[in-house]
């Protein structure tokens, strides 16, 4: 883990100053970076080289040392593993740590559960455990996410003691909870999940003690739709994984490999100099510039940079007519280190125009998420335009410059009521939907409110469909209520936001002008049916009607009709796409 040499280090020490101006004094520093490499090392060669140089007695003692130095005081409820030690003494075994703290760095978690534990990456059906004996007599690695499943190995070994009551002796892997399979030693396993056939690749005398079939998908075959922080982190990285958009039209961005141009563009230093081209290449990805003789690498973006301008525009022409409602932008936001650094922020406002054939204007109800400008990922919703030209217009942060790193416009379509009354609907619910323990995650998100906590708790996604589609065909608003359909209704909404489009959740949305048409002749104000607001975000609009419900959604403001009309406009016009954010500077 030192990133220097030790025999070198005292060749350097021992030589002085004739050998090296430093004199010893170069760094010795110690990281877990290297540990990585080291890791690495250890495991190829115990699997593919053994020999009596490189033992899992060495390996195991790196693992000590690495669970000792990121879990300070042996509490490993928050590691904390630094960039790097320095100044290690080994009569106190103290060291000191660097400023930069992470909870995982390097390869702590795979040297466990790969290397430990044993499980191996494939991209078929097997399993595949192949562990490096370093002398336990138990271990267990619970719910590691392996092809769309929670698995977990436990290994007890025969003759000793059981730790894990709950599990046999022997080494054993369990599939969402269920045992799969249990054999009698620490060998290189590999289990057919679809058959239940066990076999030993490497020999050896382990018997098989238990099989059982528990069907695994193949890793090309797992649906990433589903699971919410997986199509987080994507979406903050340019790609939808949403399952609606195929039908919701927010996978084809019209944007990408456009003409695009700007009021102003950086192009001095070199090492600044960008590209509006850059904000519509398709990616995301930002990095600061490299200078290293007469090589000159730029950040992969667009910037405004020594702009005199008081706004600047970014602006992408569709090559033809389009029809648009939707940009996605994501801003660049460095930090005070690298090439030119602390530069650039977010815009402290922006808006989404498009050109009429005469004149620039903004697009129509724009509904921003999050209400306020955030670094990287902004999503703008707002009443479909149909234009060659468009351009998102910034106001700077004072004392900052804005990058973009990438432009998206889709044509999407709003996913109502009607949507998931349909077969498609119910089918992105069935298909787009994960579980853990066979509970739907979608029951866990919608059971959160109570007009919905007449779904059952233990509810998988094909129960969550036909609970979704009872509700939505029993919608009705009578002569007396509308407790239905506002049922209904915010159902629409709350799977907007839990399914097909999540950044939904912090849009901000002003309650004071509703739209009821898709022209939004006669906005109202139904900021009576939220306590007086003039705006909230989705996610607390969601929450606050909740708390006019009761369990189930059959009583809802004390059965006002007035005000159940209201909020049926606002879910209405959230799913709908007719909602918007209040007017910014």
């Amino acid at each position: 883990m030192y990133t220097a040499d030790q025999a070198d280090k005292a060749a350097e020490t021992a030589c002085g100053a004739t050998c090296s101006p430093l004199a010893g004094g170069s760094s010795n520093n110690f990281s877990n970076i290297n540990e990585t490499l080291q890791a690495r090392l250890f495991s190829t060669a115990l699997r593919y080289y053994p020999s009596q140089y490189i033992t899992p007695d060495m390996y195991w003692q790196m693992i000590e040392w690495q669970a000792w130095n990121e879990d300070i005081g042996g509490n490993n409820q928050l590691p904390d593993n630094n960039e790097f030690y320095f100044t290690w003494n080994p009569a106190t075994q103290t060291l000191g740590r660097s400023s930069i703290h992470h909870d995982v760095l390097g390869s702590f978690n795979w040297m466990m559960y790969q290397d430990v534990a044993g499980l191996q990456p494939r991209i078929d059906n097997q399993v595949e455990l192949w562990p490096i004996d370093m002398g336990l007599d138990h271990f267990a690695v619970d719910n590691v996410s392996y092809h769309g499943a929670n698995v977990t190995v436990v290994w007890q070994r025969p003759g000793g003691t059981q730790y894990y009551p709950a599990a046999p002796m022997g080494y054993s892997l369990y599939v969402n909870g269920r045992r799969a399979v249990t054999v009698s030693d620490l060998q290189h396993v590999v289990y057919d999940s679809l058959t239940g056939r066990v076999s030993f690749p490497d020999g050896g005398d382990a018997q098989v003690l238990f099989r059982a079939i528990a069907p695994l998908a193949a890793a090309d075959q797992v649906n990433l739709s589903g699971n919410a922080r997986v199509v987080d982190s994507f979406q903050t990285a340019g790609v939808n994984l949403t399952a609606t958009a195929p039908v919701a039209g927010t996978g084809v961005n019209l944007a990408v490999g456009k003409t695009a141009s700007a009021s102003f563009t950086a192009t001095t230093p070199a090492s600044q100099a960008t590209d509006p081209a850059k904000a519509v290449d398709g990616f995301t990805t930002s990095g600061l510039p490299v200078v290293s003789g007469s090589y000159v690498g730029t950040n992969p973006i667009w910037v405004d940079l020594g702009s005199p301008n008081a706004q600047d525009w970014l602006q992408v022409d569709l090559g033809k007519p389009a029809t648009f409602d939707n940009v996605k932008l994501y801003f660049y936001s460095n930090k005070q280190f690298g090439s030119g650094g602390n530069t650039y922020r977010e815009p402290s406002a922006y808006t989404v125009q498009y050109y009429n054939g005469s004149a620039w204007v903004d697009a129509p109800g724009q509904l921003r998420s999050p209400g306020s400008p955030a670094p990287n990922y902004n999503e703008v919703a707002f009443r479909p335009v149909t234009a060659q030209l468009v351009r998102v217009l910034m106001t700077p942060q004072t004392g900052f410059a804005v990058g973009v790193k990438e432009m998206q416009v889709f044509n999407a379509n709003p996913l109502g009521k009607g949507f998931w009354t349909g077969l498609a609907g119910l089918a992105t619910i069935l298909s787009g939907g994960s579980s853990a323990a066979g509970v739907c995650d979608l029951t866990t998100s919608l059971r959160q409110y109570a007009p919905f906590q007449d779904l059952k708790a233990t509810a998988n996604c094909g129960q969550v469909a036909l609970y979704v589609a009872a509700v939505m065909l029993t919608a009705n608003c009578g002569h007396s209520n509308c407790n239905g359909m506002l049922k209904a209704q915010m159902l629409a909404a709350a799977l907007d936001a839990y399914v097909n489009d999540p950044a939904l959740a912090s849009a901000s949305v002003n309650l004071t002008r509703i739209c009821t048409d898709a022209a939004c002749s006669a906005p109202g104000d139904d900021s009576g049916a939220f306590g007086g607001a003039a705006s909230l975000t989705v996610s607390q609009i969601l929450a606050y009607a909740a708390g006019q419900s009761n369990v189930g959604g059959s009583s809802w403001y004390g059965n006002v009709k007035a005000n159940q009309v209201m909020a049926v406009d606002v879910f209405q016009a959230i799913s709908g796409q007719e909602a918007s954010s209040p007017a910014t500077a």
